[in-house]
């Protein structure tokens, strides 16, 4: 399953919106991760857990590094989840 969501990741990035939770928001402004950082991790990294039952949407885990070759992490919701089982 981590294929077909991993594709599904890289072949929609430039068409998602991407909203930042208010801790996400905080984390990324006190570790100076830009956004920039965050989309390259999610074209290029690497899914590590899934959540399936996580509310309001399932979630990744998802590892990776930053566009200056920084270790990084994030949870990802995934609101259209829909066709993956």
């Amino acid at each position: 399953m981590y294929s077909q969501i991993s594709e599904y990741l890289r072949s929609t990035l430039d068409e998602w919106a991407i909203e930042y939770r208010v801790h996400a928001t905080k984390r990324m402004f006190s570790r100076s991760i830009e956004e920039k950082d965050v989309r390259h991790l999610l074209a290029n990294g690497s899914i590590i857990e899934e959540y399936q039952d996580d509310f309001p949407f399932p979630s990744l885990l998802i590892k990776g590094f930053s566009c200056n070759n920084r270790p990084l992490h994030a949870v990802v919701g995934i609101d259209a989840y829909t066709g993956f089982t």
